[in-house]
């Protein structure tokens, strides 16, 4: 399943090892960047039927661009890395959340990976941010796990799983076009 082959990319594997170099983990930072831009259009691209869908479509992109600044990238070094072009299967409520769901539940697993950065950052918090997350992230998983427990009907379920597949592969093919992130 895509969803274990992320758990090894090669993209991750020198943060995984704790063996990242600072301009590695820079790399691949921007490289998340460009993904969660192109999400995040597509999340400003679609307005839900169910308006209450929108308080789990946050920006997560400022976090990253906020510990690349931490990291000493100018913003326009930030603004230059590109990003994913925004995504055409989210036409539908359940569409919306299959796609946050992959996203909400890569960062409450990106949580793990923040220690990974002290041989990097020391004990500070400051470029690390994205990985280590807000306290409202909790709130919004357990809300969306909510919304998705909600949907009972067959077809609108195979739209969340299919969105949610959708969106794994999207990001496994965009995190292929980093190339190589080398440890310290």
């Amino acid at each position: 399943m895509i969803h274990e082959r992320l758990h090894g990319h090669d993209s991750f594997q020198p943060l995984l090892k704790q063996n990242i170099s600072h301009q590695g983990y820079i790399r691949l930072l921007k490289r998340l960047l460009g993904y969660h831009l192109g999400l995040e259009a597509s999340f400003e691209g679609f307005i839900p039927d169910n308006r209450e869908l929108t308080a789990f479509c946050l920006k997560r992109s400022d976090r990253l661009r906020d510990d690349l600044l931490a990291l000493q990238q100018s913003k326009d070094q930030i603004e230059s890395s590109g990003s994913m072009s925004p995504l055409t299967l989210i036409s539908t409520d359940a569409a919306l959340l299959g796609s946050l769901y992959v996203r909400e539940g890569a960062l409450i697993g990106g949580r793990s990976l923040s220690r990974n950065l002290d041989h990097l950052l020391g004990d500070t918090a400051l470029g690390r941010g994205f990985f280590l997350g807000a306290p409202e992230d909790i709130r919004i998983w357990r809300g969306l796990c909510g919304a998705l427990n909600s949907i009972t009907a067959e077809p609108q379920q195979d739209q969340v799983i299919q969105a949610a597949q959708a969106t794994f592969a999207l990001f496994h093919d965009w995190m292929d076009g980093l190339n190589g992130v080398e440890p310290t």
